[in-house]
This record gives structure tokens, sequence and C-alpha cells, in this order.
């Protein structure tokens, strides 16, 4: 359950800064867009290890 609740922290903050893409300089918004990405493959990572 806390790992659930700490992969949608991390979905949620990467998706708002996103969400925001014309209110950000264009640095921060690849920062979201690469640290949505980066944590999407952890959290695949941390699910795949628990399900095998």
């Amino acid at each position: 359950m806390d790992l659930i609740v700490v992969a949608a922290i991390h979905i949620i903050i990467g998706l708002s800064l996103i969400y925001f893409y014309g209110k950000l300089p264009k640095a921060l918004t690849t920062f979201a867009f690469v640290f949505l990405c980066m944590s999407f493959f952890y959290w695949v990572a941390v699910i795949w290890g628990i399900l095998l």
C-alpha cells in the first residue's frame, strides 16, 4: 500500500509539472518529463520485482 501511495505521488508531481507546461521554463518542463518517465520505469521495476 505504501508503494502505491509513493508511486502515485511521483506520478502526480510529474503530471502536474507537465500540465503547467506553458508556465514553466523549458529546462523545468524537460525535468518534469524526465522525472515522470524515470519514476514510471522505477516503479515498474519495483512492482516487477515484487510479483516475481
